[in-house]
Parts: C-alpha cells; sequence; structure tokens
C-alpha cells in the first residue's frame, strides 16, 4: 500500500504519486529513428542525446541552478541500453551514458542512472501505452513522503492454517518541492 501510494498516488484522497504527478512538465520524446519515436530501434546516439537533451531542459528551466544527476527508466529501455554497443567497441551505451553526460561534464560526478518498471508504460498521449524516463534531481530536499506514523507492526497470530497480521501506519502524498527540477519524458 505505501509503494503504491508513493509510486501511483491515490486518487480517492487526492494524493499525487511519484510518476504520474501534474505537477511535472510532460516532454515528449525527441528520438527519431527509422520514423518512429522509440529507443527499440533509436541508435546509441539517438539514445545519448535525448538523455543529454533532458538533463539539459532541467538545467536551463532553472536557469543553471540545477543540474540532474538521476535518470530513471523503464526495465526495457534500460536493459537496452545495457547491452546495446557504441559502434565496435565492449561499451554499453549505459556504461557510456553513465561517465559521458552534460551531468558529469558540468560536475564531475558520475550520473545515476537505475530502472523502475512502473515506468515501463504509462506515457501520455499521444504516445500513450509507451516508456516513461525520469529525469531528475536527487536530493532529500526534493522528494518527501509523509510519514507521521511508521509502520507498526503486532506479532503474527496465527489461526488455523493462516496468519493475521495487524499494523498501523498513516502516510501523506508525494511531494516534490521543486517540480521544475524534475520532467517526464513520454515516448522513449
Amino acid at each position: 500500500h505505501i509503494e503504491r501510494s508513493f509510486f501511483f498516488g491515490n486518487a480517492d484522497l487526492g494524493f499525487d504519486g511519484f510518476i504520474n504527478n501534474p505537477n511535472i512538465t510532460i516532454a515528449a520524446a525527441s528520438a527519431k529513428a527509422a520514423g518512429g519515436t522509440t529507443w527499440d530501434v533509436a541508435t546509441p546516439d539517438e539514445i545519448i542525446d535525448e538523455v543529454n537533451n533532458s538533463i539539459s531542459l532541467i538545467s536551463e528551466n532553472t536557469r543553471q541552478i540545477a543540474q540532474a544527476n538521476h535518470v530513471i527508466l523503464p526495465t526495457r529501455q534500460f536493459n537496452r541500453m545495457a547491452t546495446l554497443r557504441i559502434g565496435d567497441t565492449n561499451i554499453s551505451v549505459l556504461e557510456y551514458l553513465r561517465k559521458n553526460n552534460v551531468y558529469t561534464a558540468n560536475t564531475g560526478q558520475e550520473l545515476i542512472i537505475s530502472s523502475i518498471p512502473y515506468t515501463n508504460d504509462i506515457a501520455a498521449a499521444p504516445v500513450a501505452g509507451l516508456g516513461r524516463m525520469i529525469v531528475k534531481v536527487q536530493s532529500e530536499e526534493n522528494d518527501w513522503l509523509p510519514m507521521p506514523e511508521t509502520p507498526n507492526m503486532l506479532a503474527p497470530q496465527p489461526i488455523d492454517l493462516s496468519t493475521k497480521l495487524y499494523a498501523t501506519y498513516t502516510l501523506g502524498p508525494y511531494h516534490n518541492r521543486y517540480p521544475a527540477e524534475m520532467i517526464y519524458v513520454d515516448g522513449i
């Protein structure tokens, strides 16, 4: 329940989620490989350009105050980046991009690239059903999920061939304190 509330929100309670927050800008993917817009057919250069353009967009939107340091991808696109080689080298797009990107060029720190399966098919129209990349500033100041009462679980109670678990907790909606420091890129 906590995971579902964090990632997807809870419409009945007016909670916004991490992967579908209406306060976050949605950009369309720009990779146009072989007439498509998905990374399934994009070249390594097109994928690298897409990530770098998204990182740069956050920098531009915040007047160079924020530098996006975290890229979250759908599982299929992450796996493709991990296995797609650059030219005739043994370097994958993922390995190359972690060290060669606009964030690393500006800060000297390695870019964080991870995957979340919940972003596999949540892109908005007109590319609904495709993947969503999330590019953001990873910071404890940015992401916040209030939990005034942390999970408190009582001892399991065996009943016949089952076990009952009783727990209490309280949580609020996901908050992004600086929405300009995060973007969704749909259609990858």
